[in-house]
């Protein structure tokens, strides 16, 4: 019995990945798709769920009908937008704001809209003209945000797969890096020093990889940020930067991530803090991620130790969300 999973990054709209939907069409679409992710997040033990971002903020009125009870779906925590310069990547999917006080507005109108966290985009995608490591916004452009946010209460993530745009957010006190797939060594002493969250999604650039459909120049680059993925993670777990994880839109998988972790130095015990415990503070959540009288019943039975076999994490047997089974154990009498 383990504490419920938390995956830290998704896009429970698809709305970057799937098919384009017309304007008129995106609350329907866009909420049958988040019901359907969301079901299968909880089927396979996942009761916290934090967004990353969606294009017209419909993951916030998304959340707002999913509290009404009428489907069984992890807990949600919500931006609203991803937040971009203009003319990023894509800008479709995003908020597009440019200059400090213009990020300022961004920030409040996303607070007013109900956004539970900030999401900046402050460097490219793997599909950009140029690099994924290109930066997006100015150092004060990136300050003047989470001045911001954090006045508002607000915590703030940013997209970085590093380069100039992950160490500008993160000398300008950003909470969360996310992907942070090839980060300097100064970045990672500053995230030490700062508190600052690394959430990678390994899955992500490795399917990229593997895909044979994926056009050679990005396959090629997915490659390459493999290695840096294992070298940033031996250099972030040694510097005792909090890690979580999340699956970017390409399935969730635990196990990848924890076999990623695994190969790059992680014990058994800290890879499994960062699919819970490690979220749930990422997530603001004191009551979750652990096992303990007091503690919200959010809990996993699984077919085995991930201590000892952490494949175990991809073998749920049963998954109560708040002491409520959802998904009855299979096959044993002790649970």
């Amino acid at each position: 019995m383990i504490p419920g999973l938390f995956s830290c990054h998704e896009h429970i709209t698809l709305d970057s990945v799937a098919e384009h939907v017309p304007d008129a069409e995106v609350g329907v679409v866009f909420a049958l798709r988040a019901v359907k992710e969301c079901s299968r997040f909880l089927q396979n033990g996942v009761t916290t769920v934090r967004d990353a971002g969606s294009r017209g903020a419909a993951n916030i009125q998304i959340k707002k009908g999913l509290q009404e009870g009428l489907f069984s779906v992890p807990d949600l925590v919500v931006p609203g937008h991803r937040i971009s310069r203009t003319g990023f990547t894509k800008w479709r999917v995003c908020l597009e704001a440019d200059g400090p006080e213009n990020l300022r507005k961004a920030v409040r109108q996303e607070r007013k809209r109900g956004a539970e966290f900030i999401k900046l985009m402050v460097s490219d995608v793997l599909s950009g003209q140029g690099t994924p490591y290109d930066p997006q916004y100015s150092f004060d452009e990136i300050r003047a945000a989470v001045e911001e946010a954090h006045e508002l209460g607000l915590k703030i993530g940013v997209h970085a797969y590093g380069g100039e745009g992950a160490t500008r957010a993160i000398r300008a006190g950003v909470d969360s890096i996310e992907h942070g797939a090839s980060l300097s060594d100064e970045d990672i002493e500053m995230m030490a020093e700062n508190g600052t969250f690394y959430v990678m999604t390994y899955k992500a650039v490795f399917d990229a990889a593997a895909d044979l459909k994926t056009p050679p120049r990005l396959r090629e680059t997915a490659e390459s940020m493999i290695e840096r993925y294992h070298d940033t993670l031996c250099k972030v777990r040694k510097a005792g930067v909090r890690v979580a994880a999340g699956g970017d839109s390409h399935g969730f998988d635990p196990s990848m991530e924890a076999t990623a972790m695994l190969r790059s130095g992680f014990t058994h015990a800290e890879a499994l803090a960062a699919l819970t415990v490690n979220g749930a503070a990422l997530c603001g959540m004191p009551d979750k991620g652990v096992v303990r009288e007091g503690f919200i019943a959010d809990l996993v039975a699984l077919d085995g130790d991930p201590l000892e076999d952490i494949h175990a994490l991809g073998k749920v047997r049963g998954v109560a969300k708040k002491g409520q089974i959802i998904r009855p154990c299979e096959g044993s009498p002790e649970c």
